[in-house]
């Protein structure tokens, strides 16, 4: 088995409350932009991760299978 730092949550009313900011996002998209390649160069482990974005309902982020 192996563990995960990754879920699906399906209720966008919890999404909406908890998860999303409450105040305005004001970054520039240079800084966006810097947040988005800075998390796969050093924090997205492709060996033991895996993104899907095909599948509707599935888990966003897996581990993958050994």
């Amino acid at each position: 088995m192996y563990e995960t730092d990754a879920f699906f949550e399906k209720d966008l009313k919890i999404i909406k409350d908890y998860y999303m900011p409450k105040e305005e996002n004001n970054k520039s998209v240079a800084s966006l932009i810097y947040e988005f390649f800075h998390f796969y160069v050093y924090e997205y482990d492709s060996s033991n991760m895996v993104i899907n974005i095909k599948e509707t309902g599935s888990d966003a982020l897996k581990l993958k299978s050994k």
